[in-house]
């Protein structure tokens, strides 16, 4: 008998241990859902000072060019700048909702589908960190982010008022937010097979001679291609092996944080030296699902309450549980972007089990993700742009950069030649050939009826160029080779 209950104890203690590697502490989602609130501000805040240029019909992409490809017709309704505005508006109340917990399942929800909503209406100045925000998002839908510092959390003070001395909880929405934080970085490592990240190491001086991206201290650092060596393979190794550590079952506390603050530190170092938009606040928010109580009980200098080691993985008291179905179909979305981030990286062996077909379901709830971040190899080029424009007067001067006259030489900061990351993606977008048609040509439209709607007669624009100054960047201790590009000319007749 006592060999009985001894084996059952140890049975029940390490499937404690291993549902706490899926637990989540309150607290940390109640970080994840200010943050997320506060990222959807910033991010409405930036797209709001293009209002007409991106999301309107008198901009680069009227609602014709795009409405066929989406099911999220919200931003659709009418391309009228005042409506897109009330648009923002909306959001922006339901992402304050959201960062105070006021109705927190019902606001997360609007929010989630506002920003894919968003996302759909212009696509061409959309990139990865768009991505890792929705997806963030979608789970959060499913996660007790109002049970701590909220509304919610003071308005429930009854029934489900959260237990002061428990703080974890354990549903297939944690499993599945941790998970796909894990997804992100692992598939990104496996794409970084390449001798650029191993052998060679230069992956980080390619990224930091990105003039479009680099901030003035990651030009500086991409002078010591030696060090940056050492950058290059302690990233890929943090990025394969940090979320393996931070899946942890035993005492995961320590080790967990200490996990959280390597990444921390990664994409800080991203943020300060290079100008990625969103993406390195949306990776940011991807850990803090992570941090664990034994964190949070230190820094709000508590004295943990500790419970019977049988209740460690069970949802927190007070918090009312998922139902069985709602966590079914968690699992099974969850399946679905396991089974999506395994067919991306080896399709000849998961395309017969996961078709084409069921792209639709991704479609649908924007679950396509794609995580080659600077994989397989960073780029190698990038530039700058000339915009030569001719009034009738015969004046000419750069529409893009507003040089008097035209400069080709590079620019002191290339990266400050951007108003913000979404011009930069669609640039960047739109001097590739797979955005060539019929993005140049709007854009070059959209441009010169901006200045001759404000300008007489005779200073309105009467030709229009588009050029890329192309800086191909070489191996460490070679100068870079400079070739100039047409990539849009037009005289108009009227």
């Amino acid at each position: 008998m006592e060999l009985l209950t001894a084996t059952n104890s140890a049975k029940s203690r390490v499937m404690d241990a291993l549902l706490g590697v899926f637990a989540v502490d309150l607290r940390s989602l109640a970080v994840l859902r200010i943050g997320l609130g506060l990222l959807i501000l910033g991010d409405l805040a930036v797209r709001a000072t293009d209002l007409q240029a991106h999301y309107s019909d008198y901009g680069v992409l009227s609602r014709a060019y795009q409405a066929a490809s989406t099911a999220h017709k919200l931003y659709f309704i009418s391309g009228e700048v005042w409506f897109q505005g009330l648009l923002f508006l909306i959001a922006a109340a339901f992402a304050v909702a959201l960062m105070l917990g006021y109705f927190t399942r019902l606001a997360t929800a609007v929010c989630w589908y506002f920003v894919i909503a968003i996302q759909a209406r212009n696509e061409v100045v959309l990139y990865g960190g768009d991505v890792v925000f929705r997806m963030l998002l979608f789970w959060g839908m499913f996660l007790p982010l109002g049970a701590r510092w909220s509304l919610d959390a003071k308005r429930q003070a009854g029934r489900f008022a959260v237990s002061p001395d428990q703080n974890r909880v354990v549903t297939a929405a944690t499993a599945a937010i941790l998970l796909q934080t894990c997804i992100i970085y692992w598939t990104t490592a496996i794409f970084k097979n390449h001798p650029v990240w191993l052998s060679e190491g230069n992956a980080v001086y390619y990224a930091l001679q990105l003039d479009e991206f680099t901030t003035p201290l990651g030009r500086w650092l991409g002078q010591f291609p030696d060090m940056l060596r050492y950058l290059t393979r302690s990233t890929m190794v943090l990025e394969f092996f940090g979320p393996c550590i931070v899946l942890c079952p035993w005492r995961n506390g320590p080790v967990r944080m200490g996990v959280v603050l390597a990444f921390f530190g990664l994409h800080l170092g991203f943020l300060m030296c290079m100008t990625l938009g969103i993406f390195p606040y949306a990776s940011l928010l991807c850990w803090v699902p992570f941090i664990p109580g034994w964190f949070w009980d230190r820094v709000l200098k508590r004295r943990a309450c500790e419970s019977a080691p049988a209740e460690q993985g069970k949802p927190a008291r007070g918090v009312p549980p998922m139902a069985w179905g709602q966590q079914a179909i968690v699992g099974l979305f969850l399946l679905y972007v396991i089974l999506w981030n395994i067919r991306d990286v080896v399709p000849d062996h998961v395309s017969r089990f996961f078709p084409a077909k069921y792209d639709r379901v991704a479609n649908i709830f924007r679950l396509d993700q794609h995580w080659a971040m600077f994989a397989p190899h960073p780029l190698t080029d990038d530039g700058w742009f000339v915009m030569p424009a001719r009034l009738r007067n015969g004046h000419e001067f750069d529409l893009w950069s507003g040089d008097d006259p035209v400069r080709w030489d590079k620019p002191a900061n290339v990266a400050a030649t951007f108003p913000n990351m979404r011009w930069r993606k669609y640039m960047r977008n739109i001097w590739t050939d797979s955005y060539a048609e019929p993005h140049r040509g709007l854009a070059m439209l959209h441009w010169r009826e901006q200045w001759n709607r404000s300008h007489p007669y005779d200073e309105q624009i009467d030709m229009i160029r588009l050029f890329y100054m192309l800086e191909t960047t070489p191996p460490p201790g070679q100068k870079p080779v400079v070739e100039k590009l047409l990539l849009y000319g037009v005289e108009y007749h009227d």
